[in-house]
């Protein structure tokens, strides 16, 4: 039998890290981690095309987009990228040019940071990685926020009505698990915890005060 654990993955993903302004993708699950942008202007072009072109050889582990359409403009091509929750954005235009530098934008934060050409090959690593810790450090933290814990069947019921996520001890027999479903408005057991599967020994089921087996998380899925 299938979970369907690949497909909720990914939309558990986009559920959690997305903005209003479109996806965010974490850079450790992004196929494409950099997008590079020129910005081209006719009396310059061939100057910034060739050293963008450049500068995207030399991030070649990355294999960043290079995206170079005429037809679009800056404006239009950010927005694109952002909407694909590309983690990092590098744009390059004459004043970059003349500065030896790359302007470097983070998706999550917006965040805007000037980086020196010769530096940037070794900045990227600790850019991406940061953002990979802020979104992580985001969810465990909305995670927590959203968990709480019971020990009676009315403060399961509140806290199911209030959308969260629901700890609790439980015997582990079904009938008490479709009672507590019935009951509650549809909850049902989410998974037990990794490395803490035992409920506390003399506990009792939330529900049935049977002696409890289990550490439990219920919730209703919507």
């Amino acid at each position: 039998s299938s979970w369907g654990i690949s497909t909720r993955l990914i939309g558990t993903a986009i559920m959690q890290h997305s903005d209003n302004k479109g996806l965010v993708l974490p850079p450790a699950l992004a196929p494409n981690k950099v997008v590079i942008i020129p910005i081209i202007y006719d009396k310059s072009r061939d100057d910034v095309l060739g050293k963008a072109t450049a500068i995207k050889d030399s991030l070649a582990e990355y294999d960043p987009v290079f995206d170079d359409r005429e037809e679009y403009t800056p404006g239009w091509k950010f927005n694109e990228w952002e909407l694909k929750g590309v983690p990092l954005r590098l744009e390059f235009g004459p004043k970059d040019m003349e500065a030896d530098q790359v302007t470097a934008v983070v998706r999550d934060t917006g965040e805007k940071q000037y980086i020196k050409i010769n530096d940037l090959k070794s900045a990227l690593p600790e850019i991406l990685q940061q953002m990979q810790n802020r979104l992580y450090e985001k969810a465990k933290q909305n995670l927590e926020n959203s968990t709480v814990e019971v020990n009676n069947f009315d403060d399961l019921v509140k806290a199911i009505n209030e959308r969260k996520l629901v700890k609790t001890v439980f015997c582990g027999e079904a009938e008490c698990e479709d009672w507590i479903k019935d009951k509650s408005g549809g909850a049902t057991s989410r998974c037990i915890p990794m490395g803490n599967e035992k409920a506390p020994e003399g506990s009792k089921c939330t529900h049935c005060g049977k002696d409890a087996k289990w550490n439990i998380y219920f919730s209703k899925s919507y």
